[in-house]
């Protein structure tokens, strides 16, 4: 049975009803609501993760599906009940809500790619660098508390770099020649070297030499997942550009994997372009 280990519960339950719904396929949400004898509006919350789904619910559902595999019936049940497990952020209160549901996905995943054109990103940067960003962004209206607890907040953010993740990040030249201060960015330089050493990351320049790529035009993360039927589910994060912080849309995917493999592909270790 794949491993809901160190998985977030509000994650488990998002996969959980994209795997329902998957199964559900062309059956109309109002013939599962008359087949099983429930409202059209409880398949709707069910799917919708609105609601948890009880174990008896979850395996009348699987039963009117016809999925009958035992290895596949024991971990959608396994997925309800952690599902339904309560768990709190301590930096809720500073975190946008996106941004906190996104972080909840990114603690569970089992691989990272991530792409930056403008900036190091946030399970890269060094404590004052993050300082330095967050205070750029924050505006004049922020107080210093809560921009030292959403420091905080990143700085533990990073304990997933030293989990079972492998990371993979291609940082855009531009994001290393910008000019926060000579000593702010040699330390921040030597972070990345250092980080770039550990075995499950791999960190990656894009150098002003490889032109325009059409990938290179936004941030974007994909994080994986391990699927129900043993294969990979990815998931992508579109930073600052929609108002959804996760798409599974199929095409968008396809477009966002071939542009990373390509953003790699033209990439060089770090270090090896001569900025380090």
């Amino acid at each position: 049975m794949t491993s809901l280990i160190g998985q977030d519960p509000a994650v488990v339950r998002q996969r959980l009803c994209r795997h329902l719904v998957r199964l559900r396929g062309d059956r109309s949400q109002q013939g599962v609501a008359d087949a099983l004898a429930w409202s059209r509006s409880k398949v709707i919350r069910i799917e919708s993760g609105s609601i948890g789904i009880s174990t008896a619910d979850l395996r009348a559902l699987l039963e009117l599906y016809q999925v009958r595999n035992p290895a596949t019936v024991e971990l959608l049940v396994h997925m309800a009940r952690e599902s339904r497990r309560q768990v709190g952020s301590p930096y809720a209160d500073v975190l946008s809500p996106e941004l906190a549901f996104y972080l909840r996905y990114e603690a569970s995943a089992l691989r990272l790619r991530q792409y930056h054109p403008n900036l190091v990103p946030g399970l890269l940067q060094t404590e004052e660098y993050a300082e330095a960003v967050i205070t750029a962004f924050a505006g004049a209206d922020a107080s210093r508390d809560i921009i030292k607890r959403q420091v905080a907040a990143r700085m533990a953010r990073q304990a997933v770099l030293r989990g079972r993740v492998r990371a993979h990040f291609v940082l855009d030249e531009a994001a290393l020649r910008r000019d926060l201060g000579d000593h702010l960015m040699r330390r921040q330089l030597a972070h990345l070297a250092e980080v770039a050493r550990r075995p499950n990351v791999t960190v990656q320049l894009l150098p002003f030499a490889a032109g325009l790529l059409g990938g290179a035009q936004w941030p974007f993360v994909l994080l994986d997942f391990p699927g129900a039927e043993g294969d990979t589910e990815t998931l992508l994060y579109l930073e600052g550009r929609s108002t959804s912080v996760i798409r599974d849309d199929p095409a968008e995917l396809a477009r966002h994997q071939l542009a990373f493999d390509e953003l790699s592909a033209a990439a060089s270790p770090i270090g090896a372009a001569g900025v380090l």
